[in-house]
């Protein structure tokens, strides 16, 4: 202690100058490290959890509106009418179709992808009886879709569609909320 005391006074603040230098560059490295972990969260967040959430959201939206305008369907009476609503369902199922598309690449854990791959299935089992029936209503035979669209099997793969889908959406808003919840926290530490 004798030997630091006996330095000059220059010499003392070149080592306590260094001594804050070499503080300041490893705070700086630390600093650096904790953003670039706070930005790969909230990119998570923004990239990944946000736009499932908005995905299984269209894929909900063209899947009801197909059941809707379905049921539309039976009761036009008139061939405008049919037109129209041939053309709405069209769109919903597209809607659907995109939305399936580009959701698949964000199912990422297994949990999402079986509930993904559930309701695809169910939803599938679906159109292909909500298809049949459309071709009975362009053949005007609308006793026949109806006895369809309203059969049990095709109310039971709607259902299992909606559920899984409901379930997915949960899970996913979930996960993102989380994810949103532990970007904050390491933004606030």
């Amino acid at each position: 202690m004798s030997m630091f005391r006996n330095l000059p006074i220059s010499r003392k603040f070149n080592s306590a100058f260094g001594v804050v230098c070499c503080l300041c560059l490893v705070l700086g490295v630390y600093t650096f490290i904790t953003f670039r972990s706070v930005s790969a969260k909230s990119t998570a967040v923004s990239e990944k959890g946000f736009v499932a959430v908005v995905q299984l959201a269209n894929i909900r939206n063209g899947f009801n509106s197909a059941r809707r305008v379905d049921l539309d369907l039976l009761l036009c009476q008139s061939p405008a009418c049919t037109k129209r609503y041939t053309a709405k369902r069209a769109d919903s199922e597209i809607q659907y179709q995109d939305g399936v598309k580009a959701y698949a690449p964000l199912a990422n854990t297994p949990a999402e992808r079986a509930l993904f791959e559930k309701f695809t299935a169910s939803a599938s089992q679906y159109l292909e009886l909500s298809g049949r029936a459309s071709s009975f209503i362009a053949a005007n035979k609308l006793g026949d879709a109806a006895d369809l669209l309203m059969a049990d099997a095709t109310a039971e793969a709607y259902d299992a569609a909606s559920a899984a889908l409901k379930e997915d959406m949960e899970l996913d808003a979930g996960i993102g909320t989380e994810e949103a919840r532990d970007s904050a926290q390491s933004s606030n530490q």
